[in-house]
C-alpha cells in the first residue's frame, strides 16, 4: 500500500519536465507502463497527478495549490503539461516537436 507522499512522489516524476522526472522515475521502478488512447488515459489523469505532487512538494507550483499550470485546455497542453516526463511518454513522436 502506497501512502499519499509515495503517490506525491510518482506524482512528481510524471508530471517533472523529462530530466527531473526520469532521474525520479528510475529509482521508482525498472519500466513504466501508460494507458494511452484517449478519455480517461493517463495524460487525462496528469492534472490530479500535478496537484497530489504539489501537496507535498510545493515547488512543484508555487502558490498554486491546484496546480492549474498543468493542464490542457481545449485539448492544447500547457508549457509545464509539454515539458513533462508522462507527456514525452505518451505523445513522443505523435505530435509536433514531441
Amino acid at each position: 500500500t502506497w501512502n499519499h507522499e509515495h503517490i506525491a512522489l510518482l506524482g512528481r516524476a510524471l508530471t517533472s519536465p523529462l530530466k527531473d522526472g526520469h532521474r525520479i522515475a528510475r529509482h521508482l521502478a525498472d519500466y513504466v507502463l501508460l494507458w494511452t488512447g484517449g478519455g480517461g488515459d493517463d495524460l487525462a489523469k496528469s492534472p490530479h497527478l500535478a496537484r497530489i505532487a504539489n501537496s507535498v512538494y510545493r515547488h512543484m507550483c508555487p502558490g498554486d495549490p491546484t496546480c492549474s499550470r498543468f493542464s490542457a485546455p481545449g485539448g492544447n497542453p500547457s508549457p509545464m503539461m509539454r515539458e513533462s516526463l508522462l507527456f514525452k511518454l505518451h505523445s513522443g513522436g505523435v505530435g509536433p516537436g514531441v
